[in-house]
């Protein structure tokens, strides 16, 4: 998922669900949960990869608004 949708997704999130979390049971690289706690919700991701684990903790993602 891109960085644009991902912002789409987590400002739905938190402006007309009133989500506090988001959680992420496949994340991957990580762009859903660095994007969600740069919008300032919380975040929780599942992967097997460690190697992807590694990756999604050491991503940040500058919010393009």
């Amino acid at each position: 998922m891109g960085v644009r949708a991902c912002e789409a997704a987590c400002a739905y999130l938190r402006d007309e669900v009133d989500a506090k979390i988001v959680v992420d049971p496949f994340c991957g690289r990580g762009t859903v949960l660095a994007v969600a706690t740069a919008m300032g919700l919380d975040a929780l991701g599942v992967e097997l990869s460690a190697k992807r684990c590694k990756a999604a903790r050491a991503l940040t993602v500058p919010l393009v608004r």
